[in-house]
């Protein structure tokens, strides 16, 4: 019984290797450039902290966020595929999309220096 366990146990860690080894680099065609991702995902931030501070919450939120981004998007010239596509592609790639991250942080805090001033 014990060796039974082992072997199934064993399995399930060879097939789990072979997925967390997978290349994950693959890149979709649609891809957005990185600078303009980074500032569709600042225009996000910056929206939902807009919306929130207006006290907006719930069903009401999410509706106004999808409609936002879409101006969003129209605005960098980009549709909603291919920031879906490149969303996904960063999210299989944690450590791309780290520093992705660290980008909308430095922007949003430059941002916030600059009104401040």
């Amino acid at each position: 019984m014990k060796k039974n366990i082992s072997s199934i146990s064993l399995f399930f860690i060879v097939i789990l290797l072979a997925f967390a080894c997978k290349d994950k680099k693959v890149r979709p065609d649609n891809l957005l450039p990185r600078e303009e991702f980074v500032n569709i995902l600042t225009d996000m931030h910056l929206t939902d902290a807009m919306l929130e501070h207006k006290g907006m919450q719930g069903d009401s939120l999410v509706m106004f966020n999808k409609a936002n981004l879409d101006q969003i998007l129209l605005n960098y010239h980009a549709n909603r595929k291919a920031f879906d596509d490149t969303y996904r592609f960063y999210i299989q790639n944690p450590d791309d999309f780290d520093l992705i991250y660290l980008d909308v942080i430095n922007k949003l805090s430059q941002m916030q220096a600059d009104a401040n001033k």
